[in-house]
């Protein structure tokens, strides 16, 4: 689909373009300077061409736009859904998560690797997501939830990495 947004969005500018050959070349003759025969052929079938990827790339973009809606539709219900599982996620790691045990590190240190899971699980399915939305030319959406959680989980493991070391000694 970038492709034929591509052509059509190109289609204007190379039109413009050629049309100024066009007229480069009837300046020369204008003053007795002589194009080449091929040249004005070359021209002629590049314009047909152009002409022709045009149309077909319009075909194109006509005929998949239902199933583009459907799918547009589809991807932005999963967007949808998917914060409110962020969010939810958010909660939860703020109330219950690694960070939230107080002083009962060896809970905390049991916690950090059940969220880090989750939330590597999380990162791949909003990897997915944008992906998805990049497809259809959507910015990609913000999870503040699930970048606030990343931030925490990485301060959160590099203190229970030093009490895991104090620990063992």
């Amino acid at each position: 689909m970038r492709a034929v947004g591509q052509v059509t969005s190109d289609h204007a500018h190379l039109h413009t373009a050629l049309l100024d050959v066009r007229q480069m070349f009837h300046t020369l003759h204008v003053y007795g300077i002589q194009v080449p025969e091929h040249d004005h052929d070359q021209l002629q079938r590049t314009s047909e061409r152009l002409e022709e990827l045009h149309s077909s790339a319009i075909i194109v973009q006509k005929s998949v736009q239902p199933v583009q809606a459907h799918y547009l539709t589809i991807t932005q219900e999963k967007v949808a859904q998917f914060s409110v599982s962020v969010r939810d996620f958010h909660q939860r790691f703020d109330t219950e998560g690694p960070g939230a045990v107080g002083d009962d590190l060896a809970k905390g240190l049991m916690l950090l690797k059940e969220y880090s899971d989750e939330i590597a699980t999380l990162l791949k399915h909003r990897q997915t997501l944008d992906e998805e939305e990049d497809v259809f030319d959507l910015a990609a959406t913000q999870y503040p939830g699930l970048d606030d959680a990343v931030i925490v989980m990485k301060q959160l493991r590099d203190v229970f990495t030093i009490y895991n070391q104090l620990r063992v000694r």
